[in-house]
């Protein structure tokens, strides 16, 4: 870390205009990607976590906690539904929670199959994304195996 720091002090050297301004750099530079490696780390241990819990907890132990896990990865996953922009969103709710085809979908809204299919497409790998970036891959894993179900 501290000689990436350097390596961007040099490619920047240009830019400063005293010692005082190099150290600064070098101190802020080389503390930011201490942090950004410990959320990393965090990440990265938190998915292990739940992959481990995912392994341990393959025989079905008790419905009713089962069920209540299932509804806050679904309910995680929603909230990203939330965020998603509005055609794919709109799309991605009429699949997923109507329960229509893309050819329904397509008459419904007057657009295109291949529209549909496309906002489908980008409305799954904007989900994967950003649950991937969050770590939850809980939340990931059943969005992958309710779209495997659904297509």
């Amino acid at each position: 870390m501290v000689a990436d720091s350097f390596v961007k002090m040099l490619q920047r050297r240009d830019s400063f205009e005293n010692l005082e301004n190099v150290k600064a750099f070098l101190y802020v530079s080389t503390r930011n990607a201490c942090i950004n490696i410990y959320k990393a780390g965090k990440r990265h241990a938190e998915a292990h976590k739940q992959m481990e819990w995912l392994l341990k907890n393959g025989a079905k132990e008790n419905a009713f906690e089962e069920e209540m896990i299932r509804a806050e990865v679904i309910a995680e996953i929603y909230k990203e539904v939330e965020n998603l922009p509005d055609r794919a969103r709109e799309i991605f709710k009429l699949i997923f929670i109507g329960g229509l085809s893309t050819e329904e979908i397509a008459q419904k809204l007057g657009i295109e199959m291949q529209t549909v299919r496309s906002q489908k497409a980008r409305a799954l790998q904007l989900l994967k994304a950003e649950l991937l970036k969050k770590g939850n891959i809980t939340a990931l894993i059943y969005l992958i195996s309710c779209f495997s179900v659904h297509h």
